[in-house]
């Protein structure tokens, strides 16, 4: 999130947007697999709030059917994502949330004064009771801003169900509705919106705020759709800046072709057998110093990782940094070292993967790389080889990434899912990485009392999947889930905690697992 100005407030004085919502009450938002969005205080667990997409009430009847593993309906499959934005000049909390494969839309909500009004440390039935009657109260807490996509443009009579062989479980996509034929161009680039955004400002005066996501990978079937047809443009592949405050593309208003107005196609390699989408999650930046958002990095699903650069007109343009050869399905860090030089973290395949989809063999890869800014593409700093996935009859034997990478000071964390195609009903293995930003093992893990040359960047091996590893007050966490049941593991020094650092410029010195 980019420094507040004197509006916002640096402190909790009055008049100060932070000043005056210093003392709002604790508020979960969750999507969830009954179709609903979900806002629950987080003093009792009382639900408070629900909000069901337009889109996905025709969708409620399938609720009904059961949930057979091998053809799951998503509903809000997504997480929400939380930003404060100065809208129309006046400082606003604003919330995001997508629908990964149980739809197309994303939803804008202003949360400002969600849980005002009501002690924020009451625990009783009468606080309780109180954060019911003013969520009673249509907009007063939580207003309805926009969808991408509009829900305007959603034709809930349609419904279709499709064979496909991309790895969808089930080989089965049913849809309860579509987009409609007088749905603009850039509307019908919109696939399933796993990318969950990132939000900033365009220009100084914070007049423009973007929200900066992918349009996530859509099914092969456009052309079988009725309302789009075989002159619609190819889903997944696009990268848009939404207006936060309006839901409008910037510089775009009609919506029109994403040729580098408001939206980006960066197209789809054929060659490699199956189709490209923008899926993971945008990490955006700036130049230093500033809180300016000018660039955003990304990976898609043909193997190619981005740094898209924009303005506040919003004209964008695209740069490769390196082609991996493999599918990049989860978002990337960033790490900046000095003024200029930019370091990028990412993985290639992902272990959620069947190994029968198209893309989910091979040996995959933990990469490092440093943009050549404002030369051309990355310079590879690492590229570290997982063992080699094999496909034997739907299942896998071999090494993929469980999902995004995080940096603390000049070390990158990766975790990883080992499986094995010969014991299936037995655990999977998680492992986690540690490699210095310029390549190489991170730790001592052979106890010499330095760092050689032999080291391995593995620093442990735990039974189960693991969760992306999370970084806070010089402490790592991840979660482990499998045979013998899901834990979560900690890494640090048990001794030491609230230093008030926070991630940056921390570095983990040792390890002691918290037991």
């Amino acid at each position: 999130d980019p420094p507040p100005d004197d509006q916002y407030g640096r402190t909790d004085a009055p008049g100060t947007f932070a000043g005056d919502h210093k003392d709002r009450r604790g508020i979960i938002f969750v999507g969830g697999n009954n179709g609903m969005i979900h806002a629950i205080d987080a003093r009792t667990g009382y639900e408070v709030w629900a909000f069901v997409p337009y889109n996905l009430l025709p969708k409620l009847r399938a609720l009904a059917d059961g949930q057979p593993v091998e053809q799951f309906d998503y509903f809000v499959d997504s997480s929400p994502k939380i930003a404060e934005v100065k809208l129309t000049g006046q400082w606003r909390s604003m919330l995001i949330i997508g629908q990964g494969q149980g739809g197309t839309f994303y939803q804008a909500f202003d949360v400002t004064m969600a849980g005002m009004g009501v002690d924020p440390a009451a625990d009783d039935i009468g606080a309780v009771n109180a954060l019911l009657a003013q969520f009673d109260t249509p907009n007063e807490s939580i207003d309805f801003k926009w969808a991408f996509p509009n829900y305007s443009s959603f034709d809930p009579a349609y419904t279709a169900v499709f064979n496909v062989f991309d790895g969808t479980p089930g080989k089965r996509v049913k849809l309860f509705g579509d987009v409609k034929a007088t749905a603009t161009v850039a509307e019908k680039t919109v696939g399933y919106s796993w990318s969950d955004p990132a939000v900033g400002p365009l220009n100084s005066d914070r007049s423009v705020n973007a929200v900066i996501v992918g349009s996530g990978y859509f099914p092969d079937i456009e052309s079988a759709i009725p309302n789009r047809g075989a002159a619609a443009p190819r889903a997944g592949n696009v990268l848009y800046l939404i207006d936060a405050d309006t839901g409008a593309l910037i510089g775009n208003p009609g919506e029109g072709a994403c040729n580098g107005s408001g939206c980006l196609s960066v197209g789809d390699l054929a060659a490699n057998g199956w189709k490209n989408a923008l899926q993971a999650d945008p990490t955006a930046a700036g130049e230093n110093g500033s809180h300016v958002v000018t660039k955003a990095y990304i990976g898609d699903i043909d193997g190619r990782y981005w740094r898209f650069n924009f303005d506040a007109t919003g004209a964008i343009t695209a740069s490769q940094m390196v082609d991996t050869g493999a599918p990049i399905y989860a978002s990337s860090a960033l790490l900046f070292v000095g003024s200029a030089d930019v370091y990028m973290f990412l993985s290639t395949g992902s272990d959620l993967l069947p190994s029968s989809a198209p893309g989910g063999t091979g040996t995959f890869r933990l990469y490092g790389l440093k943009d050549n800014h404002p030369g051309a593409g990355a310079t590879t700093k690492f590229a570290q080889d997982l063992l080699t996935v094999t496909d034997n009859g739907g299942l896998a034997t071999g090494e993929r990434p469980s999902t995004a990478p995080t940096v603390a000071g000049d070390i990158v964390f990766f975790t990883t899912t080992v499986e094995s195609a010969a014991a299936p009903c037995s655990d999977f293995q998680s492992k986690l990485y540690a490699l210095t930003y310029a390549g190489g093992a991170a730790y001592d893990t052979n106890n010499s009392g330095g760092l050689e040359s032999n080291e391995s960047p593995v620093i442990r091996t735990l039974a189960g999947r693991a969760t992306a590893p999370f970084i806070v007050d010089q402490h790592l966490y991840f979660g482990t889930a499998g045979a013998t049941g899901a834990q979560i593991e900690a890494f640090g020094d048990p001794e030491d905690f609230n230093n008030g650092i926070g991630q940056v410029g921390v570095r983990i010195l040792s390890w002691r697992e918290i037991r």
